[in-house]
């Protein structure tokens, strides 16, 4: 959960220059993880 959790992170934090649509999409998928 934690080790997942810092995935999330590392995740949002460079998507955040991206654009919105990418960082949702790699939301969703960590919510349709857990």
């Amino acid at each position: 959960m934690i080790n997942h959790g810092k995935e999330l992170f590392s995740a949002i934090v460079p998507t955040e220059q991206k654009g919105l649509k990418r960082k949702i999409y790699v939301i969703t998928k960590a919510f349709i993880k857990l």
